[in-house]
Formats: structure tokens, sequence, C-alpha cells
């Protein structure tokens, strides 16, 4: 089955997924300053801003990159070990989507001038809790092959 077929067929809610930051740019667009955070260190603050311009189109881009990429993995396998459908690769896209989109939006509220204070850093470690825990859960399941994971005898 053709792979682009295949998202639109059975990952509809991915590619829904990919294109709600594209969605919501026209309308924070106009809330927002300039320089907008981009970067939170380990202590949860804010060190470093991007233009509104680039943060914004930056993750969702990102985003659209990683899951074409993992949807393609298995065309690149040399031993063909991985399929398109298999168990956890889903799974792995729609995680991986769903961290980008939570931190793109702890971007956009961060950057929002409502008056309301804003902990991005309390988005992002949310958002990597739920990924480990639910890639956790399913990484046992991966079969030995050349793109995920490593094992060593």
């Amino acid at each position: 089955m053709n792979t682009i077929k295949y998202a639109f067929k059975k990952e509809w809610y991915n590619i829904v997924l990919l294109l709600l930051p594209f969605l919501a740019i026209p309308f924070v667009w106009s809330y927002l300053p300039e320089q907008i955070p981009a970067h939170i260190n380990f202590a949860g603050e804010i060190d470093d801003y991007s233009p509104k311009s680039f943060a914004l189109f930056f993750s969702p881009l990102l985003s659209v990159g990683v899951y074409l990429l993992l949807l393609y993995l298995p065309k690149i396998d040399p031993k063909q070990r991985i399929e398109v459908d298999q168990k956890p690769m889903p799974i792995l896209r729609t995680t991986i989507i769903l961290l980008l989109l939570i931190i793109h939006a702890g971007m956009i509220a961060a950057g929002l001038e409502s008056g309301i204070e804003i902990h991005p850093a309390n988005w992002a470690y949310l958002a990597l809790a739920v990924f480990f825990i639910v890639m956790g859960n399913y990484m046992k399941t991966i079969q030995p092959n050349y793109l995920i994971g490593i094992r060593l005898p």
C-alpha cells in the first residue's frame, strides 16, 4: 500500500494533529509579541527568545518532518523487519506529534500577552512524562531492527 494513502486512510487523526498548529497561527499571530520564548533551561526559566515568524512555524514543520521520517522508516529498513502498521509504529508517530504539539502550545501560551503567568516548563515536563510512560509500555514489543532501539548482546 502506498505510504501516503496509508497515512490518510489509517492515520487521519495524525494528519489533523499536524494541521492544528498551522490552523491556530492566524488566530494567535496578532496577540504575540515580535520575540516569543523558544527555550527553557533545566531550572524551568526561559533563557532564549526567537522571532515570532520562526517560532510559530518551526515546531509544526518539525512535527511534519518527523512524522514523514517515521512513516518512511520501514521503506529504508535494509532487512524489511519493520512494517508501517507494526504495533508500536503508529503509537510512536502519534505520541511524538502530541509531544511536539504540547510543547508548541506551551510556547505560544508563554508568549501571549494575557497577564496570566504561564509556566511552560510544567507543560514540557508533563508532555515528556506522558511520552515516556506511553513509549516505555511499547518499547519491549519492538523486534530487533536497524532503526529503532539499541540491542546489545
